[in-house]
């Protein structure tokens, strides 16, 4: 079991840091150049890369996160960072 919350944690780790490089890479590329929302996701991105790795209370919190983020798009058509910073 442990080397199962050992992996699952790495993994999650892991997906965080590519979700860094992949909103660091849309902002230097958009059209409308860097946006506080960009600012934003990486400063929750971050925080949600130290709680993912510190098991399952880190996986609720992102998991709900990804919930209303997810709801938010599809009814506003902007992220949730979107809708506050820009």
């Amino acid at each position: 079991m442990a080397k199962v919350a050992k992996i699952s944690s790495r993994t999650a780790t892991g997906v965080g840091v590519i979700s860094l490089i992949i909103t660091t890479a849309d902002g230097a590329t958009s059209q409308g150049g860097w946006q506080n929302h960009h600012t934003a996701d990486l400063i929750i991105g971050g925080a949600q890369t130290l709680f993912l790795g510190a098991g399952p209370v880190g996986w609720g919190v992102g998991l709900v996160w990804l919930a209303a983020d997810l709801i938010t798009i599809g009814v506003t058509d902007k992220s949730i960072t979107e809708n506050l910073f820009d």
